[in-house]
């Protein structure tokens, strides 16, 4: 089984794919695009589980002007 993770930009899957290599989890598959429209990459936690992050490649970051 997977578990999976809507984070909902490709810009997020990027970021937190990149945030949990670098802490040490094992990257099964490294950010990609779909010919569907979405984000997908893949991590192995601790316990041998896969992780799936996913985003739409059509959304994007909104920042707040402060």
């Amino acid at each position: 089984s997977v578990l999976e993770f809507y984070l909902k930009t490709r810009e997020a899957v990027e970021a937190r794919y990149h945030e949990l290599t670098e802490a040490g989890y094992q990257g099964f598959r490294a950010p990609y695009e779909t010919p569907f429209g979405m984000c997908f990459a893949m991590i192995t936690d601790p316990d041998g589980n896969t992780i799936l992050l996913s985003g739409d490649l059509e959304a994007r970051e909104h920042k707040k002007s402060v």
